[in-house]
């Protein structure tokens, strides 16, 4: 059945029976001592503790068991656990779930641990009402009549009464608003860490 190799992997603290080990990869993918036997067994690729399972000897063809190199994931820590790398250029940055297709990115330019305030004052514009502007109406009116006397004096000798004319065209007239809401902000957060398996 071949050799079977048990040995603990100090990067792990885990006990990984396994039935070959090589230096690398080109060591690993050229070997030709496999046989039917050997299929599905696991060797360890010592250069990187990266583990692989044979799945056909004679290529011979191998799938790497954990999580593949480049894989990105946080941790709740404050550096990268052995075989990962601590990704920088995420530090200080917010997460968002990145649910539609195509490339993921980012932006943006505040930090959000820091506190940022929304700040402006609100006033309202004067304006001046327009005929345009008012709701259509008359006003009432007086008008007097007076008669000569003989003696040219004046005398009243009536008057009568009624509305002007209707004005106005019940128009909307607008005020210019400026300003803002002042309101400092600072949510809850959770600190972690990005890292890249190496």
């Amino acid at each position: 059945m071949g050799h079977i190799q048990h040995k603990t992997l100090a990067y792990t603290e885990q006990h990984v029976i396994h039935f070959k080990e090589y230096a690398d990869a080109d060591a690993r993918t050229g070997a030709e001592e496999l046989t039917e036997d050997d299929d599905y067994k696991v060797a360890l690729q010592t250069d990187d503790h990266s583990l692989w399972i044979l799945t056909d000897y004679s290529g011979p063809t191998w799938v790497p068991i954990g999580i593949p190199s480049g894989t990105i994931m946080l941790f709740g820590q404050n550096s990268a656990p052995t075989g990962w790398t601590r990704k920088a250029d995420w530090q200080d940055n917010a997460m968002l779930c990145y649910a539609s297709a195509g490339a993921i990115g980012s932006g943006g330019t505040v930090n959000p641990q820091s506190v940022h305030t929304h700040g402006n004052t609100f006033s309202v514009d004067n304006y001046t009402l327009l005929i345009a502007d008012m709701p259509a109406h008359t006003h009432p009116e007086t008008i007097l009549h007076g008669n000569e006397a003989a003696d040219g004096a004046a005398e009243m000798a009536n008057s009568d009464t009624g509305t002007t004319g209707s004005t106005g065209g019940s128009g909307g007239h607008a005020h210019g608003l400026s300003g803002s809401v002042s309101n400092n902000t600072a949510p809850h957060y959770q600190e972690v860490i990005a890292a890249t398996k190496d």
